[in-house]
């Protein structure tokens, strides 16, 4: 939710982030990874990576992760070098903004 404003453009209430929602998601995302079919892994780790990792919530990034590794732990043997090659490019970026 944006910060309300005044007529002058002051933010007369700070912005709320309603965390606990995407945290829930983060959560069942973790219990469903034994049900993943590998083109929904595929996409799911696009998603981690992308949107999930990245969250401005540390629960939720702390949930997120948890899920990430789930689904890896669970199906990234299979398909572990195309995950690589996917995403090493997307993790090189990450790692520099994080330094």
């Amino acid at each position: 939710m944006p910060p309300r404003l005044d007529a002058f453009g002051r933010i007369v209430e700070q912005p709320v982030d309603t965390w606990e929602p995407r945290s829930g998601v983060a959560l069942a995302l973790a219990q469903i990874a034994p049900l993943l079919s590998p083109k929904s892994v595929s996409h799911l780790i696009s998603f981690f990576v992308s949107v999930g990792l990245g969250d401005r919530s540390p629960e939720v990034r702390k949930n997120m992760l948890a899920a990430a590794l789930a689904a890896v732990d669970l199906h990234g043997k299979v398909r572990h070098g195309k995950y690589v090659d996917s995403y090493s490019a997307d993790i090189s970026q990450m790692t520099k903004r994080c330094s």
